[in-house]
């Protein structure tokens, strides 16, 4: 998977689950929200149908959605703080260290941790109705919080 990504859609669903799935400490991307429309960002199990938006209706992705709602199992989670939504610029980081997934703006910590999701999981991030996400998978624009770092890929050795 390339390590800079952006999605963009005008009236057709686009989403994007990483090919590697995460390992403990991983800093899951930055993405900067640009414009309107519908998006989300966070994880998923290989099960979880990228063709059905907003994810977050199942027990296969957790994500933040764009109206700052954190969904599982169609379950509202938890939710950024009142007036901390992101706006066209801003950046989004998540960290997942296979039990909370943690939402920061704009390098800052938005203490909304969620949680619940099992098993093998990776990267998602979706786009629909127009929204446009720019993803970096390394060269972050904030350094992650400690402990945490870029996605690495899994590697089999012989």
């Amino acid at each position: 998977m390339p390590h800079n990504v952006t999605l963009s859609s005008k009236r057709e669903r686009r989403g994007l689950r990483d090919v590697s799935h995460l390992l403990l400490g991983n800093w899951l991307g930055s993405s900067l929200p640009v414009g309107g429309g519908i998006w989300g960002i966070g994880v998923a199990t290989q099960k979880a149908n990228l063709n059905q938006i907003p994810l977050g209706r199942d027990v296969h992705s957790l994500v933040m959605r764009n109206d700052g709602a954190l969904y599982y199992n169609n379950e509202e989670k938890n939710r950024l703080p009142a007036n901390n939504l992101p706006q066209e610029g801003d950046v989004v980081g998540i960290t997942y260290d296979h039990v909370e997934l943690n939402v920061y703006l704009n390098g800052k910590n938005m203490h909304c941790p969620a949680s619940g999701i099992r098993g093998t999981v990776y990267p998602v991030v979706y786009v629909d109705d127009s929204a446009i996400l720019d993803c970096q998978f390394s060269e972050f624009y904030h350094t992650p919080p400690p402990g945490f770092e870029k996605i690495l890929f899994e590697q089999q050795i012989f």
